[in-house]
């Protein structure tokens, strides 16, 4: 993770030059907020920032409360735990983490450039970047019981829990033709054996109780190539639980042979940035 806020200003100069990424769907930063160890955030600090972000956050819809018209969005999560594999990750870890998307990336850049040097007092800034795009490895049958099955997504209250997973896939997977990567995403058991289900055949298994939203990162975030955004009740925790194992079961899921996780942020949804800290 990168600790500077230098990468904002290369993503917009990126998407700059590469017309065919701008073009694209909904923009995403993700910013993490890891506390400095000689640094004591007071009460009068703690209002300051509080009151910058607000500020900064003004333009933006608040999606403690979602609103599907809504293009301008911004999620503040409480930390709970940061872990890789289902293992603590050593030294200092994020406490809180800010997501904002737009359709213009311009107004994600604004929004982290202006908040960035009040945070940054107090915590290292680590940045991560993506953008909806077109679904890969489906067909029109599968888009529309993506679309019949997936949840309504709830508030805060709701589903308040928050998971943000950036994964990479190997040179191993990229190497592999287009039609072999999408008959990993399913079944076919005559090629992969008894029980398996694919990537997307686990998913089905859960989709009802789990919103997802997944971005793209590949040649835009060279940390990641995917950032995946998960919401769910606390009741749907052993579900989401599941999917996870499910996904990491090569024998059901081959595809997760070619995958390399990042370190998962497991947060809670706050109303406003005074809950974070």
């Amino acid at each position: 993770m990168k600790r500077s806020m230098v990468a904002f200003v290369l993503l917009v100069w990126f998407c700059a030059v590469n017309p065919v990424l701008a073009g694209q769907g909904q923009w995403a930063g993700f910013l993490y907020l890891v506390p400095k160890a000689s640094s004591e955030l007071g009460a009068d600090q703690k209002a300051r920032m509080v009151e910058e972000i607000k500020e900064a956050a003004r333009e933006f819809h608040n999606d403690f409360k979602p609103d599907s018209q809504a293009q301008d969005t911004i999620e503040f999560l409480k930390g709970v735990k940061f872990d890789l594999m289902g293992k603590a990750v050593e030294g200092p870890s994020p406490v809180a983490l800010i997501r904002v998307e737009s359709a213009n990336i311009q107004k994600v850049d604004d929004f982290f450039a202006t908040v960035g040097p009040v945070i940054g007092e107090w915590f290292f800034l680590d940045f991560r970047m993506g953008v909806t795009g077109q679904l890969n490895y489906t067909n029109t049958e599968t888009l529309a019981r993506l679309k019949k099955e997936a949840p309504k997504r709830g508030d805060g209250k709701e589903q308040p829990n928050a998971v943000v997973f950036p994964l990479s896939k190997n040179a191993e997977w990229w190497a592999l033709p287009t039609d072999r990567r999408t008959e990993l995403f399913s079944s076919h058991e005559d090629k992969f054996g008894k029980g398996h289900l694919g990537h997307n055949g686990v998913g089905f298994l859960y989709i009802s109780k789990i919103y997802r939203k997944l971005y793209h990162s590949r040649f835009i975030d060279p940390q990641q190539d995917f950032m995946t955004y998960f919401e769910f009740a606390d009741t749907d925790k052993p579900v989401f639980e599941s999917l996870l194992s499910g996904l990491r079961d090569t024998a059901k899921n081959q595809e997760w042979k070619y995958v390399k996780e990042g370190p998962i942020f497991w947060g809670k949804r706050v109303e406003g940035p005074a809950g974070l800290f």
